[in-house]
């Protein structure tokens, strides 16, 4: 049992998503949350290639509550990590993710993000 969990059906045929269950309500429980975000995270920023990275920016950035020390860690990835910022998929969860917390992505970083420096959605091909 999982606090309020009472059960999951564990689906063999889609084991990923039945651990998945699991990952994000634990994530969701204060008091576990933070070793699990913080692998969350850094999983977020091996993202490569580019599909994983656009996968797991979906599962990630929009579905939990960073804290500061969290966002800034995940800001950094986005800038370091090619993978990541040039996807053109993973651009509308990182624009919702910034939107979510303004505090930390001033109008220089977005348009930096927004422009054909950081992301693929500007090229050709």
């Amino acid at each position: 049992m999982i606090a309020d969990l009472q059960a999951i059906r564990f689906n063999k045929k889609d084991s990923d998503l039945s651990c998945w269950k699991i990952v994000t309500h634990v994530a969701k429980i204060e008091s576990l949350s933070g070793p699990v975000l913080d692998s969350l995270i850094e999983w977020f920023g091996e993202s490569s290639p580019y599909d994983i990275a656009n996968e797991r920016a979906k599962k990630v950035l929009n579905e939990f509550d960073f804290s500061p020390t969290q966002v800034k860690t995940i800001k950094k990835y986005i800038k370091e990590n090619s993978q990541i910022h040039e996807t053109k998929y993973a651009r509308d969860s990182i624009f919702k993710f910034m939107d979510r917390y303004p505090r930390y992505f001033n109008k220089d970083y977005r348009d930096w993000y927004d422009s054909s420096r950081a992301s693929r959605m500007h090229m050709s091909y």
